[in-house]
């Protein structure tokens, strides 16, 4: 009978020892902004005429891990955020961008194993209705990928975390209904503009591709693809570590 309470306890402790190590999101919340690390202005519902709309976790258990931060818009992908989680206890944020598009917006948590662990949603009322409104004139950014390089037209290598001692990172693009148009890859480090590059799209159906040269600059990258009115019609961050 010692011998089984003993075994029960030690797989009691060894089940809570694995819950505790997990990623778990206490608590999601939206907001119009951030004062004192706290959300501001919490609400599910907002106007198109909101400059950003802030999401704010509290997330416990994962220092030392990575989440992502995925943004919809009806359905339809428009970017993701990389948050590096510091301490077992921890309240961060990121926030989109409206652009003055309304419509149902939604916000997935997911670990560094691919799982969704949390989703959120809001409404932004007024403005254009449908996420396809954002394109220009018909051309459409279909997928956005990073990777370690470009082989046969696809990515390779695909990741949103990067050692330093990776020497570039591609940045991959599907764009279609663009024939004759161009996009520009705007590329951010820490949030300081770094560079951009123009591309041409050539075809109805194009994947294209350019690159940064990491040289060792740890933290967080962002490229946003700007259309020729200068609207962002797509946005993805990595990590470098």
């Amino acid at each position: 009978m010692a011998k089984l309470i003993v075994a029960l306890l030690m797989a009691f402790a060894f089940t809570s020892h694995g819950i505790h190590a997990q990623a778990a999101i206490e608590s999601i919340k939206f907001g119009t902004g951030i004062e004192n690390n706290d959300v501001v202005g919490e609400s599910t519902s907002f106007s198109a005429e909101n400059d950003k709309v802030y999401c704010w976790l509290r997330v416990t258990g994962a220092q030392g891990k990575t989440i992502m931060m995925k943004w919809y818009r009806d359905d339809v992908f428009l970017s993701d955020v990389a948050l590096e989680i510091t301490s077992n206890n921890m309240r961060t944020y990121a926030y989109k961008t409206i652009f003055g598009n309304g419509g149902n917006y939604k916000v997935e948590i997911v670990d560094d194993g691919g799982n969704v662990i949390q989703t959120g949603a809001f409404v932004v009322s007024g403005g254009s209705v449908s996420a396809a409104s954002a394109t220009e004139g018909g051309l459409i950014i279909e997928a956005l990928k990073f990777g370690s390089g470009v082989e046969k037209s696809e990515i390779v290598g695909e990741a949103t975390t990067f050692s330093p001692t990776t020497d570039k990172v591609y940045c991959w693009v599907k764009v279609t209904g663009g024939d004759g148009k161009s996009i520009t890859l705007k590329w951010y480090y820490n949030n300081t503009f770094m560079n951009d590059v123009l591309l041409e799209i050539k075809s109805n159906s194009m994947r294209t591709y350019a690159y940064k040269t990491i040289a060792g600059n740890q933290g967080n990258w962002r490229v946003e693809i700007v259309g020729s009115s200068g609207a962002v019609l797509q946005a993805a961050s990595f990590i470098v570590k």
